[in-house]
């Protein structure tokens, strides 16, 4: 892992269109844990109807100073995550859907993963939650995000339970290699003998279709 490239990542979305039930991606955040590196940007939207500063921190103000065309924003995330070896962030289904990315690298999303799941009753966890836990810190205080912050936070997950969580991904492609290897009626045997879903690995996700676009996110704006 030592060579790695890990980038962990978080968007902040604005609502858009009547009643602002669409989201439309307006800041996103990237952290290299190799370098340090912080990238942070406003994306400039068109027709939004709800800023959501409660919770995303984003005001008028901050897009019309400091806001951008999406097409660079974009642009400059993908330069970056084309690094990327392992993406890091919690839920990063709904952060690459907002941007239309679909991912060409590893994900490891906190908010799937088993022990982190476990330690909330088996339901998938709050990124505060997990913070409070595992990290002993508390962030989005008054119920406030903060982008790079809560990209700070999936890594300093990620890096707590890193050895862990490769050593069963490892194990996993290697059973299911031997698997593959095996006559129907061996793998099926085989099967029957694997059913502790505790240890199941949602790290890695089955299909592209949880990155496609959907009717949550709205590009037109």
């Amino acid at each position: 892992m030592a060579n790695r490239v890990v980038i962990a990542m978080d968007t902040e979305s604005v609502g858009v269109g009547p009643g602002g039930r669409k989201s439309a991606v307006a800041q996103v955040s990237l952290v290299n844990r190799s370098t340090g590196q912080i990238y942070n940007a406003y994306i400039r939207r068109q027709g939004i109807t709800n800023y959501r500063t409660k919770y995303s921190g984003i005001t008028p103000g901050i897009l019309k100073a400091r806001g951008r065309r999406f097409v660079d924003v974009k642009r400059e995330v993908m330069n970056i995550l084309d690094e990327a070896d392992i993406l890091v962030g919690h839920s990063l289904h709904h952060d690459l859907r907002g941007l239309g990315i679909a991912p060409i690298f590893e994900i490891r999303d906190t908010s799937k993963y088993w022990r982190f799941k476990k330690a909330n009753n088996g339901k998938t966890p709050g990124l505060a939650f997990l913070a409070n836990r595992f990290l002993n810190k508390n962030i989005r205080r008054n119920g406030r995000h903060s982008c790079v912050e809560d990209a700070k936070t999936a890594l300093e997950l990620y890096n707590l339970v890193e050895g862990e969580w490769e050593a069963q991904l490892r194990n996993s492609r290697r059973n299911r290699y031997y698997n593959n290897s095996q006559s129907a009626s061996e793998y099926e045997s085989h099967s029957e003998n694997e059913s502790d879903s505790e240890y199941e690995l949602e790290s890695e996700y089955e299909s592209d279709s949880e990155y496609e676009s959907d009717s949550e996110y709205d590009y037109s704006y």
